[in-house]
Protein backbone atom coordinates (compact mmCIF):
# COMPACT_ATOMS: atom_id res chain seq x y z
CA UNK A 1 0.00 0.00 0.00
CA UNK A 2 2.80 2.43 0.83
CA UNK A 3 4.63 1.68 -2.40
CA UNK A 4 1.53 2.35 -4.46
CA UNK A 5 0.81 5.71 -2.77
CA UNK A 6 4.46 6.75 -3.16
CA UNK A 7 4.22 5.92 -6.84
CA UNK A 8 1.02 7.99 -7.17
CA UNK A 9 2.62 10.95 -5.42
CA UNK A 10 5.63 10.70 -7.73
CA UNK A 11 3.43 10.57 -10.84
CA UNK A 12 1.38 13.56 -9.65
CA UNK A 13 4.54 15.51 -8.88
CA UNK A 14 5.95 14.72 -12.33
CA UNK A 15 2.69 15.78 -14.00
CA UNK A 16 2.69 19.02 -11.99
CA UNK A 17 6.27 19.81 -13.06
CA UNK A 18 5.41 19.18 -16.71
CA UNK A 19 2.40 21.46 -16.41
CA UNK A 20 4.53 24.21 -14.89
CA UNK A 21 7.01 23.99 -17.74
CA UNK A 22 4.32 23.98 -20.42
CA UNK A 23 2.33 26.86 -18.97
CA UNK A 24 5.11 29.16 -17.86
CA UNK A 25 7.33 29.24 -20.93
CA UNK A 26 6.81 32.25 -23.13
CA UNK A 27 5.87 31.09 -26.57
CA UNK A 28 8.21 32.38 -29.20
CA UNK A 29 8.54 31.80 -32.88
CA UNK A 30 12.19 32.89 -32.76
CA UNK A 31 14.63 30.06 -33.52
CA UNK A 32 17.30 28.98 -31.06
CA UNK A 33 21.03 29.28 -31.69
CA UNK A 34 21.06 25.60 -32.55
CA UNK A 35 18.24 26.04 -35.11
CA UNK A 36 20.08 28.94 -36.72
CA UNK A 37 23.39 27.07 -36.91
CA UNK A 38 21.72 23.95 -38.30
CA UNK A 39 20.10 25.94 -41.11
CA UNK A 40 23.28 27.67 -42.36
CA UNK A 41 26.57 26.68 -43.93
CA UNK A 42 29.75 28.09 -42.44
CA UNK A 43 31.46 30.40 -42.78
CA UNK A 44 28.18 32.33 -42.97
CA UNK A 45 27.82 35.86 -44.29
CA UNK A 46 24.57 37.75 -44.66
CA UNK A 47 24.05 39.66 -47.92
CA UNK A 48 25.80 43.04 -47.88
CA UNK A 49 22.50 44.96 -48.11
CA UNK A 50 21.25 43.13 -45.02
CA UNK A 51 24.47 43.90 -43.12
CA UNK A 52 24.24 47.62 -43.87
CA UNK A 53 20.55 47.65 -43.02
CA UNK A 54 21.13 45.92 -39.67
CA UNK A 55 24.00 48.21 -38.73
CA UNK A 56 22.03 51.34 -39.63
CA UNK A 57 18.68 50.30 -38.19
CA UNK A 58 20.28 48.78 -35.08
CA UNK A 59 21.30 52.27 -34.01
CA UNK A 60 17.66 53.41 -34.15
CA UNK A 61 16.52 50.88 -31.53
CA UNK A 62 15.74 52.79 -28.34
CA UNK A 63 15.97 51.56 -24.77
CA UNK A 64 12.47 50.66 -23.62
CA UNK A 65 11.23 49.40 -27.01
CA UNK A 66 9.13 46.24 -26.80
CA UNK A 67 9.52 43.13 -28.99
CA UNK A 68 7.03 44.36 -31.59
CA UNK A 69 8.82 47.69 -31.98
CA UNK A 70 12.18 45.93 -32.42
CA UNK A 71 10.69 43.50 -34.95
CA UNK A 72 9.15 46.43 -36.84
CA UNK A 73 12.61 48.01 -37.19
CA UNK A 74 14.94 44.99 -37.59
CA UNK A 75 12.60 42.17 -38.58
CA UNK A 76 12.62 38.69 -37.07
CA UNK A 77 15.83 37.76 -35.22
CA UNK A 78 18.16 35.04 -36.46
CA UNK A 79 17.88 33.46 -33.02
CA UNK A 80 16.80 34.08 -29.45
CA UNK A 81 18.75 33.32 -26.28
CA UNK A 82 17.02 33.03 -22.90
CA UNK A 83 19.13 33.71 -19.82
CA UNK A 84 18.58 31.45 -16.83
CA UNK A 85 19.71 31.74 -13.23
CA UNK A 86 21.82 28.58 -12.91
CA UNK A 87 21.56 28.62 -9.12
CA UNK A 88 17.78 28.33 -9.05
CA UNK A 89 16.59 25.55 -11.36
CA UNK A 90 12.99 25.53 -10.09
CA UNK A 91 12.71 29.29 -10.31
CA UNK A 92 13.44 28.98 -14.03
CA UNK A 93 10.01 27.48 -14.54
CA UNK A 94 8.10 30.02 -12.49
CA UNK A 95 9.51 33.49 -13.22
CA UNK A 96 10.06 35.53 -16.36
CA UNK A 97 13.56 35.56 -17.85
CA UNK A 98 15.74 38.06 -19.57
CA UNK A 99 16.43 37.22 -23.20
CA UNK A 100 18.10 38.59 -26.29
CA UNK A 101 17.50 38.60 -30.02
CA UNK A 102 20.56 38.22 -32.21
CA UNK A 103 20.90 39.32 -35.83
CA UNK A 104 24.01 37.67 -37.32
CA UNK A 105 25.85 39.13 -40.26
CA UNK A 106 29.03 37.05 -40.18
CA UNK A 107 30.06 33.81 -38.42
CA UNK A 108 33.20 31.80 -39.13
CA UNK A 109 32.12 28.65 -37.28
CA UNK A 110 28.87 27.08 -36.10
CA UNK A 111 27.80 28.09 -32.63
CA UNK A 112 29.13 26.19 -29.71
CA UNK A 113 32.63 27.30 -30.67
CA UNK A 114 32.10 30.83 -29.38
CA UNK A 115 30.06 33.81 -30.40
CA UNK A 116 29.43 34.82 -33.99
CA UNK A 117 32.00 37.14 -35.45
CA UNK A 118 29.60 39.91 -36.46
CA UNK A 119 26.18 40.59 -34.98
CA UNK A 120 23.67 42.98 -33.48
CA UNK A 121 22.23 41.75 -30.18
CA UNK A 122 19.16 43.33 -28.58
CA UNK A 123 18.87 42.51 -24.88
CA UNK A 124 15.44 42.53 -23.23
CA UNK A 125 14.63 42.71 -19.52
CA UNK A 126 12.22 40.36 -17.73
CA UNK A 127 9.26 42.50 -18.77
CA UNK A 128 10.17 42.29 -22.47
CA UNK A 129 11.59 45.80 -22.96
CA UNK A 130 14.96 46.65 -24.53
CA UNK A 131 17.65 47.18 -21.92
CA UNK A 132 20.76 47.05 -24.13
CA UNK A 133 21.80 46.97 -27.78
CA UNK A 134 25.22 45.55 -28.65
CA UNK A 135 27.18 45.30 -31.86
CA UNK A 136 30.19 43.07 -32.48
CA UNK A 137 32.12 43.73 -35.63
CA UNK A 138 34.31 41.07 -37.24
CA UNK A 139 37.84 41.27 -35.86
CA UNK A 140 36.83 42.75 -32.50
CA UNK A 141 37.14 40.58 -29.42
CA UNK A 142 34.20 42.07 -27.51
CA UNK A 143 30.90 43.63 -28.54
CA UNK A 144 30.33 47.32 -27.90
CA UNK A 145 27.23 49.09 -26.62
CA UNK A 146 25.17 50.89 -29.23
CA UNK A 147 22.60 51.89 -26.61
Amino acid sequence: MIKRSSYCVFVLFLAFCCLLVACSRESSSAPSRHDFAASRTFPYQAPSEQIESLRTKGRSIELGFDKKQVADVLGAPDYQKVYFDPGAWLKNYIVKHEFSWTYVYFAEYPFGMGTPDGFIEVGFNQDGFVKQVLEKEPGRKEPSDIK
